[in-house]
């Protein structure tokens, strides 16, 4: 079960250029999260709690990120999923 929990999350673009909006598309039963970033240095970045849309999906402006490798954590109430994010 938290293996098709972690395939069914996807964040995109990746990489993305600095500036652009990041989407993150989420399985049905996942509605509200905690949205984390850090630099790979282990400095959090952005923390913030999102409610998905209709369609299942969350879109955070990211601006602020310099050009970098950083760590992205979507938790629920269910099993965290991570993914590597690289900001061109």
């Amino acid at each position: 079960d938290d293996f098709v929990v972690a395939e069914t999350t996807s964040v995109y673009p990746n990489p993305i250029s600095s500036g652009n909006q990041l989407h993150i598309k989420l399985p049905a039963d996942r509605q509200h999260l905690a949205i984390s970033i850090r630099a790979v240095n282990g400095v959090l970045v952005f923390k913030e709690e999102e409610k998905a849309t209709r369609n299942h999906e969350i879109i955070l402006d990211i601006p602020f990120l310099q050009a970098g490798v950083y760590f992205i954590s979507i938790e629920s109430d269910l099993n965290p999923v991570s993914r590597i994010l690289l900001i061109e």
